[in-house]
């Protein structure tokens, strides 16, 4: 499905209310896959006509719906650096479905 995404932390901190409005959202395909050994959850957000492409922002591993409502949902996981190393961090997202 086609979504924009706001993120709602940098580096595990929550953004203020101010900087989360005065961002532009990230336009991509969002789409989720899991893992059956573990069943974690993974959701992505490719571009529109490129799936084979490196994801739009790093993807969120261990995904809770944290809300739904007002055309929005509320994601919750776990930001996985790309490639080998670094930190994991908490990272929330703000989904809007934009129809097509």
């Amino acid at each position: 499905m086609y979504a924009k995404v706001k993120r709602l932390r940098h580096r595990g901190q929550r953004l203020s209310d101010k900087d989360i409005s005065n961002t532009e959202p990230i336009e991509g395909v969002l789409s989720m896959s899991g893992h059956q050994w573990n069943l974690e959850r993974v959701v992505s957000l490719q571009q529109r006509n490129n799936q084979v492409a490196p994801p739009l922002i790093p993807d969120l591993c261990r995904v809770e719906l944290i809300g739904l409502g007002n055309g929005k949902m509320h994601l919750r996981g776990i930001e996985r650096p790309q490639g080998d190393g670094g930190p994991e961090f908490i990272q929330e997202w703000s989904v809007v479905v934009v129809p097509r």
